[in-house]
C-alpha cells in the first residue's frame, strides 16, 4: 500500500442512464496516483463501490505506473457517503 494516496473522485453518473441511475449503471471516477501523479480512471458501477466501500476494501491501480494502493478508511467513508447522496439526489 502506497501512504499518502488522495482520491480526486468523479460522481457523474452515467449519461446512458438518464437522471436515475440503476446500482449498475456506471460510476466513473478518477484517482490521482500517489507515485506519477497521474489521474487514473477507476470507473465501477454504483453497487460495486458502495460494497467495496462498506467492508473498506477499495483498491486503486494506476496503468501508467503499475503502483496500486489503498485510500484509507476515512476516505473509503467519503466516497461510499457520496455515491449515497448521489443515489438519493437523483432519485428524488
Amino acid at each position: 500500500m502506497v501512504e499518502g494516496a488522495r482520491l480526486e473522485s468523479v460522481f457523474r453518473g452515467n449519461s446512458n442512464e438518464g437522471s436515475n441511475p440503476s446500482l449498475s449503471a456506471n460510476l466513473p471516477m478518477t484517482a490521482k496516483c500517489p507515485k506519477c501523479g497521474m489521474h487514473t480512471s477507476q470507473g465501477t458501477d454504483y453497487a460495486g463501490t458502495l460494497k467495496l466501500t462498506e467492508a473498506g476494501e477499495v483498491k486503486f491501480y494506476c496503468a501508467y505506473c503499475g503502483v496500486q494502493w489503498q485510500p484509507d478508511l476515512d476516505e473509503q467513508k467519503k466516497i461510499a457517503d457520496n455515491v449515497r447522496d448521489l443515489l438519493v439526489a437523483r432519485s428524488a
